[in-house]
């Protein structure tokens, strides 16, 4: 549990720096809005696959690398669409944050693997 909260407090941190670099960025009217709610998405979609991968560490690590890899991409599918239909906040924002915010994190996790 301890890697968990670990990975999640430094994975919080490295969202927060790309989204602030991200609203550099684009800075259009519901921009700021579309990167605080992938951000937040972000975030929780890759706690629970660095969980995943921590819970599958010792039986199949490949396992759940794949369960994690799923996920995020289900995600994205599903979270693309909300964002043009339901939520109507801006797409390009939403949707290259996620990815951005998602691609950083997941190059963290093998740092986390081993605590």
């Amino acid at each position: 549990m301890k890697a968990v909260s670990l990975y999640a407090l430094v994975a919080g941190a490295t969202i927060a720096a790309t989204g602030l670099l991200l609203g550099l960025v684009f800075r259009g009217a519901g921009d700021g809005h579309a990167l605080v709610l992938t951000s937040v998405v972000a975030l929780g979609v890759q706690v629970v696959s660095f969980a995943l991968l921590r819970a599958w560490k010792s039986t199949n690590l490949w396992l759940g690398w794949g369960a994690g890899s799923l996920l995020r991409f289900s995600v994205l599918a599903v979270y693309a669409l909300l964002v043009v239909k339901v939520l109507a906040v801006p797409v390009v924002p939403a949707l290259v944050g996620y990815w951005l915010f998602v691609f950083f994190t997941m190059i963290l996790e093998p740092l986390f693997l081993r605590v």
